[in-house]
C-alpha cells in the first residue's frame, strides 16, 4: 500500500470520527439549570371597624340605626375623627336620633361634625351655627324662584321697592321709581315652613311653601326686617358650586343724591353734588 493511499484513509478515519462527535453530542440534552423562586414577604394590613352612612342621610333629619353600619377601614387611614367599633362599640345606637347638620353620603364614614346631638331640644336649634339665629320670612311661588328653593339651599335676597324720582338740575321731578337692590348673598335656607329636609325624608322635595326660615347673624335679621318692611323680599337660587362660604351683608347705597337749590334769576335749580 503505498503512501497515498494511507494519507486518504486516515483522512477519512478522522472525518468519520469528527460526525461521530458531532452526532453524539446533539443526541445529549443540555442541563436544565433550575432557579428558586423566593417569594416577597406579604405585608399584612390591619383593619378596624368604621361607622358610616348606610345611604344618603338628608340635612336636617334625625338619625336612625337603619341609616348606619359597620365597615372594615385600613387602620392606618383612620383619623381622629371617625368613629370606630373599638372606641364606640354602641355609636349605632348612641347617634340614633342625632340632626344632621350637613348632607352626609352612602358609603361616607360618620363624623361628629356632620352630627349635632339636641338633647331633647328642636331641630332647628340643632341646625344653627354658634353666633347665628334663625328667622322667618314669608314667601310665595313667585317670590321663591317657583317654589324650587329647599331645605340646605343657598340663596340671595332681593329687595323691590320704591324711591322718589331723582331731581335733575332745572327741574323739579315728582313721583317714585321701581329699584331693586342685593342686600344679601349666600344665606342658608334652613326650613321652608315646618319641612326641615329635603329629599325622602320630605313629602316633596319641591315646596311651595309659605314662609321660609333663614340663618343670620342677629344684626342682618334687624337689616332684613327693616327691608321687609319696606318694600318686597325676593329669594333668588344659587348654584351648587356657587353655594360655599358664610353668607354675606352687601352695603345698600344711600337713597337720596346730595342736592342743592341755586336761584337764578329768581328761579330755583337743583344741581347735584359730586360725589368723592
Amino acid at each position: 500500500m503505498n503512501t497515498r493511499r494511507l494519507i486518504l484513509f486516515g483522512g477519512l478515519a478522522f472525518a468519520a470520527f469528527i460526525v461521530f462527535m458531532q452526532v453524539k453530542n446533539l443526541g445529549q440534552q443540555a442541563p436544565v439549570v433550575v432557579e428558586k423562586v423566593v417569594e416577597a414577604p406579604v405585608e399584612k394590613v390591619e383593619y378596624v371597624d368604621v361607622l358610616i352612612a348606610a345611604r344618603d342621610i338628608n340635612i336636617g333629619t334625625r338619625v336612625r340605626e337603619s341609616q348606619l353600619a359597620w365597615k372594615k377601614w385600613p387602620a392606618e387611614a383612620v383619623s381622629g375623627s371617625l368613629i370606630t367599633r373599638e372606641n364606640a362599640p354602641n355609636a349605632m345606637e348612641d347617634f340614633a336620633g342625632r340632626v344632621v347638620r350637613a348632607v352626609i353620603y352612602d358609603g361616607e364614614p360618620i363624623s361628629e361634625r356632620k352630627i349635632v346631638d339636641t338633647k331633647g331640644k328642636g331641630v332647628l336649634a340643632g341646625l344653627l351655627r354658634p353666633g347665628m339665629t334663625a328667622v322667618a320670612i314669608q314667601i310665595s311661588v313667585d317670590s321663591a324662584a317657583g317654589g324650587f328653593i329647599a331645605p340646605g339651599d343657598r340663596v340671595d335676597i332681593i329687595l323691590t321697592h320704591e324711591k322718589p324720582k331723582s331731581r335733575v338740575a332745572g327741574l323739579n321731578s315728582s313721583g317714585t321709581d321701581i329699584v331693586s337692590e342685593t342686600i344679601f348673598k349666600n344665606v342658608h335656607v334652613l326650613a321652608i315652613d315646618d319641612t326641615f329636609a329635603n329629599g325622602e325624608e320630605s313629602e316633596n322635595a319641591f315646596l311651595e311653601g309659605s314662609t321660609a326660615t333663614l340663618e343670620l347673624a342677629p344684626r342682618d335679621v334687624e337689616i332684613l326686617k327693616e327691608a321687609e318692611a319696606e318694600g318686597d323680599i325676593t329669594l333668588i337660587l344659587r348654584g351648587l358650586s356657587d353655594a360655599r362660604g358664610r353668607s354675606a351683608r352687601v352695603r345698600r347705597e344711600a337713597q337720596e343724591e346730595h342736592i342743592i337749590s341755586v336761584y337764578r334769576q329768581g328761579h330755583a335749580q337743583y344741581v347735584p353734588l359730586a360725589r368723592n
